[in-house]
């Protein structure tokens, strides 16, 4: 049998080290990855529930909500309203796609029917608005992602 000098130890021990540096690496990431979806998914709770808390907290938003549900005529104070609330539901789609394409989210997250029916002809509950109208003089403009523009063109607006 042939005797290891001290040099060959601290080599193999080195080699060791490394191996377990590395596997504790890949372990560290993994746990930081599940941290950043959680974190992804806790965000777009508290953006679904900023939507909400903004009508809540703005009698004006939501009676412009409603009136233009209705088809009712709107001051320009309640279309400035009306507008800024779309614009803030857009961003907060457009941050759920670019989330799922990035992989922080599923696809399937995505309430794509929901989304669609905001921009139908169908009634909505709870003072949501048709954002067709809006969509389609901002969509151009900037400031969306191209790849959410024709995200948004091929499968929620069809």
């Amino acid at each position: 049998m042939k005797k290891l000098d001290f040099g060959q130890v601290i080599g193999i021990l080195a080699n060791l080290g490394v191996i377990a540096g590395i596997v504790f690496l890949a372990v560290e990431l993994r746990q930081n990855n599940e941290l950043l979806i959680a974190e992804a998914r806790a965000m777009r709770t508290n953006l679904r529930q900023a939507d909400t808390t903004l009508v809540l907290e703005n009698p004006d938003l939501g009676r412009a909500l409603i009136k233009h549900r209705n088809d009712e005529q709107l001051s320009q104070y309640e279309i400035q309203l009306v507008n800024l609330y779309v614009d803030f539901v857009l961003i907060n789609f457009q941050n759920a796609y670019l989330d799922s394409v990035r992989g922080l989210s599923d696809y399937e997250d995505i309430p794509v029917e929901a989304w669609r029916k905001n921009f139908g002809q169908d009634p909505l509950p709870y003072g949501w608005v048709h954002m067709l109208d809006y969509w389609r003089e901002t969509r151009g403009l900037g400031g969306w992602d191209e790849g959410f523009v024709e995200w948004m063109e091929e499968t929620i607006i069809e």
